[in-house]
């Protein structure tokens, strides 16, 4: 579906990017305050990245098998 069909102007399309952009951005100055302050540890918090994203993974796999 293109964006005209959407009836999605590109100033709203940047606005959306620009809001993505900004709460990655939030979201990685708490990892790193949080690594600060020994919540938990940078080798910690790869870890748990990679959990998440393999589950995710797995939940992709098992969607598409079930789609066949």
């Amino acid at each position: 579906m293109t964006n005209e069909e959407q009836n999605v102007t590109e100033e709203e399309l940047l606005t959306v990017e620009e809001m993505v952009y900004g709460a990655h951005d939030k979201v990685d100055a708490l990892i790193e305050l949080l690594i600060e302050k020994n919540v938990f540890t940078e080798e910690e918090y790869a870890d748990k990245l990679q959990q998440i994203l393999a589950e995710y993974d797995d939940g992709e796999e098992a969607d598409e098998e079930d789609s066949e």
